[in-house]
C-alpha cells in the first residue's frame, strides 16, 4: 500500500508543475452590462427638457461609465472618461455606440 503511494507521488512529479486553473474573469458578466447599458441608454436619450442639468448630467455620466465599461470588457479602446463634456465627448460617445454595434451589441433594443 505504501508502495503504491510513492510511486504515484513519483508519477506527479515527472509530469511536471501542476498548471494554474485560469484565472476567472474581473468585473461584471457582459450580458449585465449589456442590460445596464440599454437601461442607461433609454434613460439619456429620453431625458424630457426641464429636467435639472444635474439630473441630465448624471444620466449622462452613468451611461458613458457603463460605455466604458463596456469596452474595457471588450478591450475596445475609449475616451469616455478623459473627455469633458462637449461636441468631442459626444463624437466619442456615438462612436462607441457604432463600435459596439459593429460587434452585434445592440444598444436601442429595450430594456
Amino acid at each position: 500500500m505504501l508502495r503504491a503511494g510513492v510511486a504515484s507521488a513519483g508519477a506527479a512529479r515527472r509530469l511536471g508543475p501542476r498548471r494554474t486553473p485560469p484565472e476567472a474573469p474581473s468585473g461584471r458578466p457582459i450580458e449585465v452590462i449589456a442590460r445596464e447599458a440599454r437601461r442607461l441608454g433609454n434613460r439619456y436619450r429620453s431625458t424630457r427638457e426641464g429636467v435639472s442639468y444635474a439630473k441630465a448630467d448624471a444620466f449622462r455620466r452613468a451611461y458613458d461609465g457603463v460605455l466604458g465599461e463596456w469596452c474595457d470588457a471588450l478591450d475596445v479602446a475609449h475616451l469616455l472618461a478623459v473627455l469633458p463634456p462637449g461636441d468631442e465627448l459626444d463624437s466619442e460617445r456615438t462612436r462607441v455606440e457604432r463600435t459596439l454595434n459593429g460587434w452585434g451589441l445592440r444598444l436601442d433594443d429595450a430594456a
